[in-house]
């Protein structure tokens, strides 16, 4: 996930917005650090409630939209603590900061390029606290890069798409990916 994400950074770097960026990034990386705590909650809840409000996230958000309302610099500040407290202590989340970014209004490159520069530094955190390199032996290693590498030129194509793409239809097309992940941690939470 680290060349993963790191390519779209590369391949989005022009884009990023730096202000929501350092706002979530400024207070995501050290709640990663508190997660641990998440394991003391029962998984099926914890699903049940991150698959509930993705699912709201979308209307909600159309409706501050039509009132001319966004997530503020306060707003990232707050969902960024919690992204990087949900973040730090499962997988699968990156379609929560997703929905937190499109709230704030970021929209289109500048949401693919705000979310990898996020989830790059997120998952390094992660290595860093959690030790996860001391499991990675050489084997794994490999696998990883290999397939790491192998989704890199998939950012550069996705960059070229996307400048094609009208931005409403990149909009909906993110819409569904959060919709998609919600019920997916509903579906985690049901079985």
């Amino acid at each position: 996930m680290m060349i993963s994400n790191a390519s779209r950074v590369l391949a989005f770097r022009r884009d990023v917005n730096g202000r929501t960026c350092g706002e979530c990034c400024g207070s995501a990386l050290p709640r990663a650090s508190s997660a641990p705590g998440l394991h003391a909650l029962d998984t099926r809840w914890v699903a049940l409630l991150l698959g509930a409000f993705l699912l709201i996230s979308i209307p909600l958000r159309r409706l501050l939209q039509r009132a001319q309302m966004q997530l503020g610099a306060r707003g990232e500040v707050a969902a960024g603590g919690a992204f990087g407290f949900i973040e730090g202590g499962m997988t699968g989340t990156g379609v929560i900061l997703i929905s937190m970014l499109m709230a704030a209004g970021v929209q289109g490159a500048a949401l693919i390029a705000t979310d990898a520069v996020v989830s790059t530094l997120m998952s390094l955190t992660k290595v860093v606290l959690f030790g996860g390199v001391a499991r990675l032996d050489a084997s794994l290693a490999l696998t990883g890069a290999l397939i790491g590498l192998c989704t890199t030129p998939g950012a550069f194509v996705a960059r070229a798409v996307l400048t094609r793409l009208p931005q409403h239809l990149h909009l909906r097309i993110m819409e569904a990916v959060v919709v998609f992940g919600g019920l997916a941690f509903l579906w985690r939470a049901w079985r």
